[in-house]
């Protein structure tokens, strides 16, 4: 019993990581993620875990893909509706 439970936490980090992991790919790697679905998706990388200084920025949609600068661990992701 104590051998299941063991693998039962296991299996639950490993699982919970995959999905933390999922969810910092840059958004050209991100399931969904094409220009005519009518969002531009904006990823902005940070210096600190302040997010005081922008060090790069991906962004991907309406107009195209940009990139600039450097990625870093400490991101700002949001979405916006594409205008026509």
């Amino acid at each position: 019993m104590t051998k299941k439970l063991a693998w039962t936490g296991i299996t639950a980090i490993m699982l919970a990581g995959t999905a933390i992991a999922g969810s910092t790919l840059p958004a050209q790697a991100q399931p969904g993620r094409d220009s005519s679905s009518g969002f531009e998706y904006v990823t902005e990388y940070y210096s600190n875990s302040q997010l005081t200084t922008i060090v790069g920025y991906y962004e991907f949609g309406c107009a195209g893909t940009y990139r600039g600068g450097s990625t870093s661990s400490y991101i700002r992701r949001w979405t916006l509706t594409c205008s026509s």
